[in-house]
């Protein structure tokens, strides 16, 4: 679409909201103004909003807005941003469409995630131009704006048709995998005893990690294909590939990677590893563990099938000399700077 035809379909509403919105200028576009022109463009929007508290300030609960930003700006997905200036009686719409990652944080919440590192997120500002640097806390050096994620009150995520799961469900998904893997780490390794080569070790340390709260997701969605066409390229074993190949993908899946905190800590890109990853059906209505499709950890992987007349049916291997791998890297499939780096 292009722009006139967007900003029509923005417009494209009663007559009563017509006229608090023409001449251009007169108020301003509404959320349902930006709506109506995501889904003109085909696009389906997730909203969310804070709540405001006693005391007037801005609250999201359990949901951090640096987080959720992050997951789908990671995904390729422009984000916007409604924000609320104490000078200003309206909001103030921004994109956020990238993002600047600090080499390391000082400290980590439960369950933490790749947002941690974000300290800024470029956004498109109509007032201050593109690629703007919103700072993720107040006082940051590298801020370019007076507003921070911290003075969002709204996000509007324009999401594919037939995506149905919002991200943060299916992070939740994989933690509850790992979860798991911990729990039955011991007796999966008594039970599979001379079976698992180097991958008892690997798992060993990332159980320490798990306990240490040093075990840190990165969540992104992504075409089933590519998943598979970038797992068949990643470092990991032949058994493995080979349920990655003949895995039934739908045409979106989320990806939650998961790595040990000293393998992202002031290490350039292609020096970085993971040690896990699950993948979750996007395009799934169910909100269960049904909806995982694949989990990998050291000595184990686990994927589900659809058998006869509908059933579901989980298979799981011990997965022999496990070794860390390779992070999604937008734009590449083959990973060939890591492979060059030792």
């Amino acid at each position: 679409m292009s722009t006139v035809e967007i900003t029509e379909a923005a417009l494209s509403r009663t007559d009563h909201e017509i006229n608090t919105t023409l001449p251009a200028g007169s108020e301003f576009l509404t959320a349902n103004n930006t709506v109506a022109a995501l889904r003109a463009a085909g696009r389906e929007t997730l909203i969310y909003a804070a709540r405001t508290n006693s005391t007037g300030a801005l609250d999201w609960g359990v949901l951090r807005p640096a987080d959720i930003v992050n997951r789908y700006v990671d995904s390729g997905i422009p984000t916007s941003v409604w924000v609320k200036s104490p000078s200003s009686t309206i909001g103030h719409a921004v994109v956020a469409t990238g993002q600047v990652l600090a080499r390391s944080v000082p400290s980590l919440p439960s369950r933490p995630t790749r947002g941690e590192y974000v300290s800024a997120f470029l956004v498109n500002d109509d007032q201050l131009g593109p690629n703007v640097r919103m700072a993720v806390a107040p006082g940051s050096a590298i801020a370019e704006t007076s507003y921070t994620i911290q003075d969002a009150f709204a996000l509007i995520i324009p999401l594919p048709s037939k995506v149905y799961l919002p991200a943060e469900s299916a992070e939740i998904f994989a933690w509850d995998m790992v979860d798991r893997y911990a729990r039955d780490w011991s007796s999966h390794k008594i039970g599979n005893a001379g079976k698992l080569g180097g991958s008892e070790a690997l798992g060993d340390m990332l159980l320490a990690a798990h306990a240490k709260n040093e075990l840190v997701a990165r969540t992104y969605l992504t075409y089933g294909w590519k998943h598979k066409n970038r797992a068949i390229r990643n470092r990991l074993t032949n058994d493995v590939k080979k349920v990655v190949r003949d895995l039934d993908v739908p045409r979106y899946v989320y990806v939650t990677e998961f790595a040990i905190r000293q393998k992202l800590d002031d290490l350039e890109l292609s020096q970085r590893r993971i040690i896990a990853h699950a993948v979750v059906d996007a395009t799934a209505k169910h909100q269960d563990l049904e909806a995982v499709i694949l989990f990998h950890a050291p000595g184990l992987c686990i994927w589900h099938a659809h058998g006869l007349k509908s059933s579901f049916v989980r298979h799981v291997i011990a997965s022999r000399d496990d070794t860390e791998y390779f992070p999604k890297v937008r734009g590449s499939i083959d990973f060939a700077e890591f492979y060059a780096t030792p």
